[in-house]
């Protein structure tokens, strides 16, 4: 397991830095931490730390809303009579690097399996990120499904900056559409999430 923290908002321009590490409770019966590096970070790096995709129903943004559980879709399986549009998509996005990062927002392609083209392929309305602030980048777009198949889409967040560490930058999400099954599950071996 690797795990990075962005530290700045407490180390930045500070002479002398110290680090502890503390466990709280007894939540394993083991500690190990191992190769511990400081590092700066590359002055243009994105990350994306989370993806929607709003299948037939916008996002739930009333009071209380939880972002975890609060979003349409997650089917890996739809039948097809029962198909309605993706109404818009949506990602949490981080600047990771040292400088401001311009014109970032969330491009979305949607391939159908067999082809190389996407059906689908947009991007949405950019912003501009100072370094460590996290914000939602969105593309208010529809798509309709064209019918029975197993379909990719590939949300990526992108720049007018190149990034220096693209394999952090995007999220995607697999689904097929069958005569007659609803499933939140991949089949084995469940190369995603599984739900019940």
């Amino acid at each position: 397991l690797q795990l990075s923290f962005d530290i700045t908002e407490v180390a930045a321009g500070k002479e002398k830095v110290t680090i502890r590490f503390h466990q709280i409770e007894a939540s394993h019966y083991f500690w190990m931490i191992d190769d511990i590096k400081l590092t700066e970070p590359n002055s243009h790096d994105l990350v994306m730390v989370r993806a929607w995709w709003d299948y037939a129903l916008p996002p739930y943004t009333g009071e209380g809303v939880d972002t975890d559980i609060d979003w349409t879709g997650g089917y890996t399986s739809i039948p097809i009579d029962q198909l309605q549009d993706f109404v818009g998509f949506r990602a949490a996005v981080k600047n990771f690097g040292l400088a401001t990062q311009t014109e970032a927002a969330l491009n979305v392609k949607i391939y159908q399996e067999g082809n190389t083209t996407a059906l689908f392929d947009q991007t949405g309305t950019s912003m501009s990120l100072a370094p460590g602030i996290q914000d939602t980048v969105a593309l208010d777009a529809t798509f309709t499904i064209p019918g029975e198949g197993t379909y990719m889409v590939s949300s990526t967040v992108v720049s007018e900056n190149a990034d220096e560490d693209m394999s952090n930058n995007g999220f995607e999400y697999k689904f097929e559409v069958t005569p007659n099954t609803y499933s939140r599950s991949y089949e084995p071996p469940y190369d995603s999430r599984v739900m019940t």
